[in-house]
């Protein structure tokens, strides 16, 4: 796979000042993801039960029950060629979301409530876990095996339905993409369901400082 980091700099200098120190990273890379075949390397999974530490109890959104578990991506096979991700180098991430089939008055919450609507954990390599049984009280999604298809480019960016790990956003943005599911069930199909990141944030593994989006259309 092509390494686009050596685009970085005249991105960077032909950009407009505005645009180039309000998305600071134009050209990060994306890897398109696709259901993965019997004989693919699985990078991550869509729905199932998670593999979690023994000692983490099962995330909640205070106030309002348990999140559902919606995706993993095992970083130590995200394809080593493929630079400026910033994914840390090993372990497992996991997406988790509130259910919008849990019965929630939503014009009762704030802006301020919704930080607590996802969640994304990284578990170590080697880190001792068992498979985690959703709460009775939601519905796992339905298990899919996920491979990488390949780099994706800025059509495909915008197209649907898009799985992405990583990837860039349109300017002036000051996050950079984690994951993006298009068409998963719950909170309903048509959009793009995104967890994002300032790039500071990520690189000093401050996965709490992600924040949930969902783009309709």
């Amino acid at each position: 796979m092509a390494d686009h980091s050596i685009l970085e700099r005249p991105a960077r200098e032909l950009s407009p000042e505005d645009v180039a120190s309000a998305w600071p990273d134009p050209i990060r890379p994306g890897l398109r993801l696709r259901p993965a075949y019997a004989s693919d390397v699985v990078v991550g999974r869509i729905g199932g039960d998670p593999q979690l530490p023994e000692h983490l109890p099962w995330p909640t959104w205070e106030g309002y029950g348990p999140l559902t578990f919606v995706a993993s991506i095992d970083c130590s096979r995200v394809p080593a060629d493929v630079q400026g991700l910033g994914l840390p180098e090993d372990g497992t991430l996991l997406f988790f979301l509130f259910d919008a089939r849990i019965d929630v008055a939503w014009f009762d919450l704030r802006e301020r409530d919704l930080r607590g609507v996802s969640r994304v954990l990284h578990v170590p390599a080697n880190s001792p876990v068992r498979q985690r049984a959703t709460p009775a009280e939601i519905t796992p999604h339905p298990l899919t095996a996920l491979a990488v298809r390949g780099l994706e480019s800025r059509a495909e960016c915008d197209a649907a339905p898009l799985h992405c790990l990583g990837g860039r956003l349109r300017p002036p943005h000051d996050r950079v993409r984690l994951l993006r599911l298009d068409g998963f069930h719950g909170w309903g199909d048509a959009g793009a369901h995104q967890w994002l990141i300032r790039p500071e944030d990520l690189t000093a593994g401050r996965l709490d400082a992600t924040v949930y989006r969902l783009d309709h259309g």
